[in-house]
């Protein structure tokens, strides 16, 4: 995001989730304080011998914040007022499994079929939270009440009625597209044509060999002047409403890879990236077009398998594959993080 739509090139929030019991029973509460007003959290209890650490951030939010008042302090409205104007914007949600960052972007219940009771975190060697011979957890879109909707369903809304209140005198057109990383693949969940199987392959073996069964084959990624780095062959829609973005906001959702484990009963296994592409045009001189892209990312949890007990099978595959591209984007985000320094020290 540029500075010159008056929004901070990079923003960062953080939102601290309710315990969940067994995490009030083996933690002490006072090992961290919020403080929502100076922005800062400290971890650790003074006495002589040490000081808490404090981290700042753009904003800190606690417990008991709702997604409303989320939504609108973290500024994410000024987001979307941006990609109108012709800026792209990303809102990711980072942070270990279990943290809260579904329920952030998407905010559906998810129902988890007996794998993992809600809020607990099972000893090690408990074998009632196999995700062996149970079907993956799945969001329950009837069941969720509109208040506890997530970022994705409230800048689905917010940005067309920003359309109509800021495009006055442009006809403009929003598509959408959802796609997830999968062990270093990428799917498209609005489209998941089933995958072409290569002569003397059944699924599984084809499945085993590199392919999500059931999610159709991987998307090519390719590079052209014009779109930079793009995914071949993505499904976009082109939605008039809120409603239209949201009803394939919650296809893409039914279609993403879900797990259960010891610690989250409903972990999403994939890097799910909804984007919404915004084209306007005077409707005097349709040919004038500007474009943007408003990209709303729900990154899969840091795990470790000693704590998740994903120590062999697809889990376990699914973890390194996780770790590893968080690990990548950590080295993204630090370069860019040193280009922008550097840059400002120079102008200075």
């Amino acid at each position: 995001m540029s500075p010159a739509c008056g929004v901070a090139s990079v923003r960062v929030v953080v939102r601290v989730r309710p315990p969940i019991h067994q995490e009030v029973q083996e933690t002490d509460p006072s090992l961290l304080f919020i403080d929502e007003g100076s922005k800062c959290i400290s971890v650790g209890k003074t006495s002589e011998q040490r000081v808490p650490k404090q981290f700042r951030f753009d904003g800190v939010f606690g417990p008991s914040v709702s997604q409303e008042q989320l939504y609108k302090q973290a500024a994410i409205g000024d987001l979307v007022k941006a990609a109108c104007q012709g800026f792209h914007a990303t809102v990711f949600a980072y942070g270990q499994t279990g943290s809260g960052k579904t329920f952030t972007m998407e905010g559906f219940n998810y129902v988890s079929c007996g794998v993992a009771p809600p809020g607990s975190l099972p000893q090690a060697g408990n074998q009632s939270f196999s995700m062996k011979g149970h079907p993956p957890p799945f969001a329950d879109f009837k069941g969720t009440p509109p208040e506890q909707l997530g970022v994705v369903p409230r800048v689905a809304e917010a940005l067309f009625k920003e359309l109509q209140q800021a495009c006055t005198g442009r006809r403009a057109t929003v598509r959408c597209s959802f796609v997830q990383l999968y062990k270093e693949q990428a799917y498209d969940l609005l489209n998941p044509s089933p995958a072409p199987t290569a002569p003397g392959m059944t699924q599984g073996l084809q499945a085993k060999a590199g392919g999500l069964s059931g999610m159709g084959s991987a998307l090519r990624m390719r590079w052209n002047k014009a779109d930079d780095f793009y995914l071949e062959n993505l499904f976009k829609v082109e939605c008039a409403s809120s409603e239209e973005v949201l009803a394939a906001f919650k296809r893409g959702v039914s279609n993403k890879a879900m797990a259960a484990h010891r610690m989250n009963d409903a972990s999403s296994r994939s890097h799910c990236l909804c984007t919404l592409y915004i084209d306007s045009a005077p409707v005097a001189s349709p040919s004038e077009v500007i474009s943007s892209r408003l990209t709303l990312v729900d990154l899969a949890g840091s795990e470790r398998s000693a704590q998740t007990g994903a120590t062999d099978g697809t889990l376990r595959d699914e973890s390194l594959a996780i770790n590893k591209s968080l690990f990548t984007l950590r080295q993204v985000v630090l370069a860019l993080s040193a280009n922008s320094t550097q840059q400002q020290q120079q102008q200075q």
